[in-house]
């Protein structure tokens, strides 16, 4: 009987998807559970990959799909399905079990377009926050970041009316609402934002200083509720860009990007990070991750900063130590003996010891499939999860 069951589970998956309703409706959420033995990644079915993480502490926290949110509380872990065709979520951020915000992307129309959506959590669960006015069409929230419970900043990527160029934008949430705080110049793109409990803030992106001109790496600092653009004389050339920042503490902030050089055997990609602690100066990476992007970047309650890296499905995970050097961190082994074939995407670090990571496994079985791993007594380790489809809404049992 208990054979019977599993794959009646697994047919009932395979014909409806792992997402549950087509229509749209409220968010719903229902238990789920982490996967503690056995050779297959889990969930088995549907496309799941991994936007973003949040988390406060290291049993309290937030992943968010385009379809879906986890919340991990305690040793428990629930599923949020979004329950609407038409909306996905991109980014998210947490103060703590009962406030968060999440931001993405809605369909509009049959033409294509789309439109940025906000939604906050509380203790009646997920509701969606009304959005302001904004002079950009075709937007989507890429970014939320909070640092207070009235004070939140959203990253917005749009396009100029009647136009191809594209235009980034700021909100601020003052508790209350959302309002446009900061539009960047023409010729800018914002790629990602950070705030601090004293009020200032960080974003990073790259500009282009003339018409042909490559683009170059840019950053803007909020001072009060003013964004203003802060020069980066860090004497790079040739076309390159910033695209994660980390707010620390003292007024210091640390991003990484990257740079592209033509060479005679093609453009050369060298990893980029650059600290700002009164003055901008530059910092070696480890050395493997100098040929590539860095995909991920964030700071330990201890000051340590973490970069990971490893588009190509070479993943590295690395912690600077106290003397300025760098440490990898043991990556997990995934079911099948592999340890590469994936690419982390965020860090969330909670303590000096303890952290969380999301990845995209490109090289497993399948579909592209989103990794949960978790950082603890010097290793990382893969979590899986997976729910139970009898309590899926659909099936109509249990009350859900």
């Amino acid at each position: 009987m208990r054979r019977i069951c599993a794959a009646v589970g697994v047919w009932v998956a395979l014909a409806v998807g792992w997402v549950a309703p087509a229509a749209a409706g409220a968010p719903y959420e229902i238990p789920a559970y982490w996967v503690v033995e056995g050779d297959t990644l889990q969930p088995r079915v549907g496309d799941f990959a991994f936007n973003d993480l949040a988390f406060v502490a290291s049993d309290e926290g937030w992943i968010v799909g385009d379809r879906f949110l986890l919340h991990i509380s305690g040793p428990r872990v629930r599923v949020v399905f979004v329950n609407d065709v038409r909306t996905s979520l991109v980014s998210v951020a947490t103060l703590g079990p009962t406030a968060a915000w999440a931001g993405g992307l809605r369909a509009v129309g049959d033409d294509g377009g789309v439109e940025g959506v906000l939604w906050s959590y509380g203790t009646d669960g997920w509701r969606p926050a009304l959005v302001p006015e904004v002079p950009v069409v075709d937007w989507t929230v890429a970014r939320v970041r909070v640092a207070a419970a009235n004070d939140g900043a959203a990253l917005v990527h749009g396009r100029a009316p009647a136009s191809t160029e594209r235009r980034d934008l700021l909100l601020h949430f003052d508790g209350t609402r959302w309002s446009v705080a900061f539009a960047a110049p023409a010729g800018s793109e914002l790629s990602d934002v950070c705030l601090t409990a004293d009020g200032s803030g960080w974003a990073v992106g790259r500009k282009m200083v003339a018409p042909r001109a490559p683009w170059q790496g840019a950053a803007w600092r909020r001072d009060g509720r003013i964004w203003s653009e802060l020069r980066l004389p860090v004497g790079l050339d040739g076309e390159w860009d910033l695209h994660r920042v980390c707010c620390l503490s003292g007024g210091q902030v640390a991003a990484v990007g990257g740079r592209t050089t033509p060479t005679a055997t093609g453009p050369a990609v060298e990893g980029l990070l650059l600290r700002f602690d009164g003055a901008w100066r530059r910092v070696e990476l480890p050395e493997p991750m100098r040929a590539g992007y860095p995909d991920a970047l964030d700071a330990a309650p201890d000051g340590s900063l973490w970069v990971a890296a490893g588009r190509a499905g070479r993943p590295r995970i690395a912690r600077q130590t106290a003397t300025g050097g760098w440490d990898d961190t043991a990556l997990p082994v995934l079911p099948g003996g592999r340890r590469r074939g994936f690419a982390v995407g965020a860090l969330a670090l909670t303590a000096a010891s303890e952290g969380w990571a999301i990845a995209d496994d490109v090289g497993g079985p399948g579909v592209v499939r989103g990794l949960v791993l978790r950082y603890r007594d010097g290793a990382w380790s893969n979590r899986g999860w997976n729910w139970h489809f009898w309590r899926e809404r659909w099936f109509g049992l249990f009350g859900h």
